[in-house]
């Protein structure tokens, strides 16, 4: 077995496609958009946000509406440092 068959097994096994749901909640999906927001250039937030919606419709959170973003305005200033 390759490589690439070890990493499609990986990401095809039920057990490990639970636990990332489980990992994506929207808390977590908005800490590491944020992160992201401070690493990037200002071109890539678009994107960035973007993956972050399809992050959280796909882990199901329920308790946050799509486009709800936390902490957003903190992370242009943190940037640099």
């Amino acid at each position: 077995m390759g490589l690439f068959d070890a990493a499609k097994d990986f990401v095809t096994d039920p057990e490990n496609i639970a636990k990332a749901k489980e990992l994506a909640t929207d808390e977590n999906v908005d800490m590491a958009a944020g992160k992201l927001r401070e690493l990037a250039p200002e071109q890539a937030d678009g994107a960035i946000d973007g993956l972050a919606d399809q992050a959280k419709a796909w882990g199901g959170d329920e308790g946050a509406e799509a486009g709800e973003r936390g902490g957003r305005e903190g992370d242009r200033e943190n940037r640099g440092n």
